[in-house]
């Protein structure tokens, strides 16, 4: 049957009522094969009752139908979508079935499928950047712990140590060895030219290890005692520049009674009397005293920053002593603020500030108190500002 000439003349073609039963062959099949009532044997028998050409138009037809209708399909046939009409229908719920089904057996079919998950943290993400506060092991002893000082030996196998470790003759923190007496100078100069941060929380300054050194004495956002203690021996409390004026206000209420731009008086000034203030100026804590000294005779008042020196320079105060009789009179003297890392001690001894002498002093008493008031002032430009005692005396 098949050595025959493709030259040969071809039958007739069939019917077309023939060919159109043949083409509704597979729709009939596919709707068939969902009701099991429906033989199968049945529609094979019917299909080969009418004999045909073997090549002829309506077989091939045919063939290509069944072979289409028997071969299993890759997908399962996709559900009917639900009715909108009612949502409690039997047939809804086998809807939702078949769905949920459908979904399971593709989770079950991928389960490595690309989805909406959380990535793990990157191991870098907490990594110290460069020249951050990570880098504190650098220029920590590896012995102590503690940040290495102006010297730095080393042990046998060169590992460096602070000069407190050899002196209490510890072993090197990394190989047991002894410490010896040999200095590390390479050590010496890369810890001196190294730019690192301030240790202290919320401190953004930056410092190499002399400069570092002073400005740890006096950074606003380390741990100071309570000036009240430094000054008058009355208190123990450590705690930080942010949180004095909140100590005070709990613990010295009377040293937060002055205001700027406010009356204040001194009373008595023929004898010793030692007042301090804490000024609040917006994120900054100012310290005001004032001091009789009989011994000296004379009268001291200055201000104090608690902060650096460089922030201190940033900022000016003033002092006016007057007679509310005699307008025309005023003391004025202006300065830069100092820091608290000068003892006020030493500026009333080196007459560091606003000084007045007893007996010129007494010219502005009224009913027994001096009378003043102070100005704090931050100066952005200081350029040919005088310094000093600014005198308006009418005699």
């Amino acid at each position: 049957m098949h050595g025959q000439p493709r030259s040969s003349p071809q039958p007739s073609a069939p019917p077309a009522s023939e060919v159109n039963e043949i083409l509704n062959i597979p729709t009939t099949r596919l709707n068939a094969s969902s009701s099991p009532s429906t033989p199968q044997a049945s529609q094979d028998s019917q299909v080969a009752s009418t004999p045909r050409h073997p090549f002829s138009q309506a077989n091939v037809i045919q063939k290509v139908a069944v072979s289409h209708v028997n071969a299993s399909p890759k997908f399962p046939p996709r559900p009917p979508p639900p009715s909108k009409s009612s949502h409690n229908t039997p047939g809804t719920s086998q809807t939702v079935n078949a769905s949920t089904n459908k979904n399971e057996a593709l989770s079950d079919a991928k389960p490595n499928a690309p989805g909406p998950s959380k990535s793990k943290p990157s191991a870098t993400k907490n990594r110290p950047k460069p020249g951050g506060r990570g880098r504190d092991n650098d220029i920590s002893c590896p012995t102590c712990g503690q940040r290495y000082g102006l010297s730095i030996y080393q042990c046998s196998n060169g590992h460096g140590s602070c000069q407190d470790c050899r002196l209490a003759q510890r072993s090197c923190g990394k190989c047991l060895s002894p410490i010896t007496a040999m200095r590390n100078i390479a050590m010496e100069a890369v810890i001196a030219d190294l730019n690192t941060p301030c240790p202290n929380e919320g401190c953004t300054l930056r410092f190499n290890f002399d400069g570092m050194q002073r400005h740890l004495d006096e950074c606003p956002f380390g741990e100071m005692d309570c000036p009240m203690g430094a000054v008058f021996g009355q208190c123990s409390t450590r705690c930080k520049v942010s949180d004095m004026a909140a100590h005070f206000d709990e613990c010295h209420k009377e040293q937060r009674t002055a205001e700027i731009d406010k009356e204040m008086y001194v009373f008595n000034i023929c004898m010793d009397t030692q007042k301090m203030f804490l000024i609040k100026n917006g994120p900054y804590n100012f310290l005001v005293h004032v001091k009789v000294d009989e011994k000296e005779r004379k009268i001291s008042m200055t201000v104090q920053l608690l902060g650096t020196k460089i922030s201190a320079d940033k900022w000016t105060y003033e002092f006016h002593v007057y007679n509310k009789r005699q307008p025309l009179r005023k003391y004025l003297y202006v300065d830069n603020c100092r820091s608290i890392g000068t003892p006020v001690a030493d500026i009333f001894k080196e007459s560091q500030c606003a000084t007045l002498p007893l007996s010129y002093a007494m010219t502005f008493v009224n009913e027994s108190a001096l009378t003043y008031k102070f100005f704090i002032k931050k100066e952005m430009n200081q350029r040919g500002r005088r310094r000093g005692p600014r005198n308006n005396d009418a005699n």
